[in-house]
């Protein structure tokens, strides 16, 4: 099974549309309290934190803004907030251009068992992202050094290793994107079985179904929460409807179903105002399973990649993916050969006759 099996929800989502990780945790555990969020405290008290969030967010100084949260670490007041500046340290230290420097940063957090188990296992996710997002044989390497996660890592299958990680961080707390993700490699292994009635598919599926159950409820803590956690709710519904469309694919679970699943996740985005790139990606690849009999609905969902050039911007793969360096060659080239018109728009961005055979 290739990377491309786990990769879709957290890594051309989360991670090109970017924020998600560093921000999530500020707020969940205290929705529907009365006190001030200890994110609100932070900022409130520790000066150097709210200059480095600034420089961060607004100005995207990664390098300014991590000495501002290294200063901001000396005043940090309590494991909480020292928590919190960590995972800001370890974050900024991955924008500013030294990913491989930021992976111990991340379990530093994560070994810390007096650190909020939230804060923990967002930095499992942000490690399991890192791999996602390149497969890079360095920051493999160094994700997977030293226990538990060495034994984590299967050698020759990078999807199953990095699923045991989001099993990892569902261990610590159950986040949406762990679970959906783990959903994800589950319906992507149904898919490829000869028969879908076997019982290996049917306790698969039972498992995708709590998975997503799961997701379920970390994503109702967050609907009602401030704004700054809309795109993680959004994420939550698209990558729900990515795993039905897979399932549904498969003939696991009715088409209407996912369809219906796709139209929900549109109408959320469209809500909380968010560009739907990774999400029309997605539910391009998922019309692409159906071959011709979706044809012209794929071909009217990738026609903004075709028309709009700020979509090619939220896709810089397609232009690098010539090469299969993420695994995902194929859904583009069976998109291709369904769309002539997105097949041109490849090839006007350097791929060749040649790549699609």
């Amino acid at each position: 099974m290739s990377l491309k099996k786990y990769f879709f929800f957290i890594v051309i989502v989360a991670i090109l549309l970017s924020g998600l990780y560093g921000i999530d945790w500020l707020y969940k555990r205290y929705i529907g309290k009365r006190e001030p969020p200890p994110y609100t405290a932070l900022l409130n008290t520790n000066p150097a934190f709210a200059e480095g969030e600034t420089l961060l967010f607004k100005d995207n100084q990664y390098q300014t803004a991590l000495e501002s949260y290294k200063q901001a670490l000396l005043e940090a007041q309590g494991r909480n907030q020292e928590a919190q500046v960590k995972y800001k340290i370890a974050y900024a230290t991955h924008l500013s251009g030294d990913r491989p420097g930021s992976i111990p940063l991340f379990k530093e957090i994560i070994a810390n068992t007096t650190y909020p188990p939230d804060i923990r296992a967002y930095s499992v996710q942000y490690l399991s992202a890192m791999i996602e997002a390149t497969g890079r044989r360095e920051v493999v390497q160094e994700v997977y050094k030293g226990e538990p996660y060495a034994s984590m890592f299967v050698p020759g299958n990078l999807a199953l290793s990095v699923r045991h990680l989001n099993e990892y961080a569902i261990s610590l707390y159950p986040l949406a994107g762990p679970e959906i993700n783990i959903a994800l490699w589950y319906a992507d292994d149904i898919r490829t079985m000869q028969s879908t009635s076997t019982l290996q598919a049917q306790e698969e599926l039972k498992l995708i179904q709590d998975r997503l159950r799961a997701a379920d409820i970390d994503i109702a803590r967050k609907q009602n929460a401030p704004s700054i956690l809309h795109l993680s709710v959004a994420h939550g519904f698209e990558g729900k409807a990515f795993v039905l469309g897979k399932l549904a694919s498969a003939g696991m679970v009715p088409v209407q179903e996912a369809d219906a699943a796709f139209e929900k996740a549109f109408a959320m985005w469209k809500t909380y105002g968010i560009k739907d790139v990774g999400l029309r990606y997605h539910y391009a690849v998922y019309l692409s399973y159906f071959g011709k009999q979706r044809a012209s609905e794929l071909k009217e969902a990738l026609k903004p990649f075709v028309d709009d050039p700020t979509y090619s911007e939220g896709t810089p793969f397609f232009m690098t993916e010539r090469e299969n360096r993420l695994g995902l060659k194929a859904d583009l080239v069976r998109m291709a050969t369904l769309d002539p018109d997105f097949k041109q728009y490849l090839m006007k961005r350097g791929w060749t006759a040649a790549d699609f055979s």
